[in-house]
């Protein structure tokens, strides 16, 4: 009895976006509008849907609604992107757990020669740091506001300037950055050359604490960093930021920690339907559970794609990540912590319409640590239809 409600709302759901749909075809090569929306019903299987040692498997029902704009005004442009995600268990109601996501900025140009950005955004996503027993889905949620200035000078020479202010909450508080609320100031400049490779230089100064796993813990933290964008030629791009974080505790020293932090990422085209990304990355952060200390992250993708169509695509991503823990009491359950994790996808997309897309998508997920209990696998396969007016 417990199969019938999943699949017929799924069936009931697609059947009145389609119809829907059928009735905002007209149009196809209108240019981009300045407000659109879709929505999307999905159904995956997932081997392992608790992460754990101990593998439990159930079908999820995802259903996902969401907005673009895109406004300008003069030589104002105002964007938003939301999007509203929320997965039912078939098995497992109790797991049933719902995400919201935003991204807006709102970009000026106050004069030829001053240029501004107020911009906002809300990541809310599912933590796997550790395996859960507890019947429940730990959420990570990590918000962003800021207001960022850049005077462009003679040549092409820059001043830049702004503030910052990044909270992150997490279920899981013996994850990386599980709870910190940060508010920065940045000072930089940087120089833009005829080819269009942009070099900047900034530092970054910030207070906070931490409002759930170590409450009462004050620091401070500061953190230059060089950042390149650079257009290698017509079909390869690079970018890169390189910094060294180093954050320093009030009353706890022990707590202190600093290292280099950065990312990088490559775009290659071979061809106008084949291209290349790949990027690697370093993170450093707080670990607030038990004593506190901190986690040293590297991670890595290659994700290529392939569109033998216009109307077809097929993506392939593989994501690899390890994270080592630097705990301060030896009674932390992390202590000498080490973990590797790996992601690969293989995604095969159909848009038969301009208002409907089609999507299977495979998944195999696995991690390794050398605590008992933390390792697993997962395998998933979702088939996903997207709805867009």
């Amino acid at each position: 009895m417990k199969h019938l409600p999943l699949t017929c709302t799924c069936v009931t759901l697609l059947n009145l976006m389609t119809c829907h749909a059928a009735r905002a075809q007209a149009g196809t090569d209108a240019p981009a509008p300045v407000l659109a929306l879709h929505a999307q019903a999905s159904v995956e299987h997932d081997s392992n849907i608790l992460r754990a040692a101990n593998a439990v498997s159930d079908q999820i029902l995802g259903l996902n609604a969401g907005l673009r704009l895109d406004k300008r005004y003069g030589l104002q442009r105002v964007t938003l992107q939301a999007q509203a995600h929320h997965y039912q268990f078939r098995d497992s109601s109790n797991l049933d757990y719902s995400t919201f996501t935003y991204e807006g900025a709102w970009n000026l140009q106050m004069t030829p020669y001053l240029l501004g950005v107020f911009s906002a955004d809300r990541r809310q996503f599912r933590d796997i740091t550790n395996a859960t027993t507890t019947g429940a889905i730990a959420l990570r949620t990590e918000r962003r506001e800021g207001a960022e200035f850049t005077f462009l000078g003679r040549g092409g020479w820059r001043t830049l300037a702004g503030v910052r202010h990044n909270r992150s909450r997490s279920d899981d508080p013996r994850s990386l950055e599980s709870s910190p609320t940060i508010t920065s100031i940045l000072i930089g400049g940087g120089y833009e050359f005829a080819s269009g490779a942009l070099l900047t230089g900034q530092v970054r100064r910030g207070d906070g604490d931490y409002g759930v796993g170590a409450a009462g813990v004050d620091f401070r933290e500061t953190e230059p960093s060089v950042a390149l964008r650079w257009p290698v030629s017509d079909k390869t791009t690079f970018d890169a930021r390189v910094g060294h974080l180093d954050r320093s505790h009030d009353g706890a020293p022990a707590r202190d920690f600093k290292g280099f932090v950065g990312t990088s990422a490559l775009r290659w085209e071979y061809s106008p339907r084949t291209w290349l990304e790949a990027g690697f990355g370093r993170d450093l952060g707080s670990y607030e559970f038990n004593g506190g200390g901190s986690i040293r992250g590297w991670r890595g993708f290659i994700a290529p794609t392939w569109k033998p169509t216009e109307k077809t695509a097929l993506r392939l991503r593989h994501a690899m990540e390890r994270r080592d823990w630097r705990v301060v009491s030896s009674a932390s359950p992390d202590l000498g912590r080490e973990d590797r994790t790996r992601w690969t996808t293989l995604a095969l997309e159909w848009t038969p319409r301009r208002f409907l897309a089609l999507t299977a998508t495979a998944r195999h997920e696995r991690r390794h640590t050398n605590l008992t209990g933390l390792d697993f696998r997962s395998n998933g396969l979702t088939l996903a239809a997207r709805l867009n007016f």
